[in-house]
């Protein structure tokens, strides 16, 4: 009697372990994309605080 090996993908197969919360079809967990939409909100943020603040302190030369 031969035993043979069954391989069915799952779709509920989750990479990567830990409490990560899956692996979506980026290869990237939800973590990793929560740290990399933070990054670029923060980077926009900064944009504007500095136009702010030059909008602020920027004077007139006439006058």
């Amino acid at each position: 009697m031969e035993v043979t090996e069954s391989r069915s993908s799952s779709k509920n197969d989750h990479r990567g372990g830990g409490g990560g919360g899956g692996v979506n079809e980026d290869g990237r967990t939800l973590g990793d994309k929560c740290r990399h939409i933070r990054k670029k909100q923060r980077a926009k943020f900064y944009i504007v605080r500095r136009c702010i603040a030059m909008l602020v302190c920027w004077h007139d030369p006439d006058k």
